[in-house]
């Protein structure tokens, strides 16, 4: 399975943005080699959609993460309380 918490420290880093925004900027360096700007603009939106979809299914997967590790603190804490009830009877 990924780890989702590696996984987002990779993706929110400078380098990430860094690496990004050079293969962005270098589709349309593709202008050069004579790939037509229609082409060019269909490979930008393509590539911006899948990484949205990507981005969308990673943060959902840490939510449910963050969701179940929240549900374990939960019901260790209703157990202190409840031993804690017992304790003062």
């Amino acid at each position: 399975m990924i780890n989702t918490t590696k996984l987002a420290k990779i993706i929110g880093s400078p380098f990430s943005l860094l690496l990004h925004t050079a293969l962005f900027g270098g589709i349309f360096a593709l202008r050069y080699f004579g790939i037509a700007t229609e082409h060019l603009l269909f490979i930008l939106a393509t590539a911006i959609c899948l990484e949205a979809i990507y981005l969308v299914i990673l943060i959902q997967t840490i939510v449910n993460k963050n969701t179940k590790s929240l549900a374990v603190v939960q019901e260790k804490i209703e157990e202190i309380q409840q031993d804690e009830n017992d304790a003062h009877k």
